[in-house]
């Protein structure tokens, strides 16, 4: 695998990760704002965070096995 398909690869499952927490917050009933307040790192939330490693993990796991 490439960087590009590494990287497309940590799109997916950040899309995947979206609209999964999203739609499961508004099928709990939850109102589009609290979820959205979850990225607001003012607060301490770390989500955004969690968001970039989930985008990143697999090119970071190309790197570190030396594959590019």
């Amino acid at each position: 695998c490439g960087q590009r398909e590494l990287l497309l690869v940590g799109a997916g499952w950040l899309l995947a990760t979206l609209v999964f927490e999203v739609g499961f917050g508004l099928l709990r009933g939850q109102p589009l704002a609290a979820i959205l307040a979850a990225c607001d790192m003012r607060g301490g939330n770390l989500w955004l965070l969690v968001l970039a490693t989930t985008a990143l993990a697999p090119w970071l796991a190309g790197k570190l096995r030396g594959w590019f």
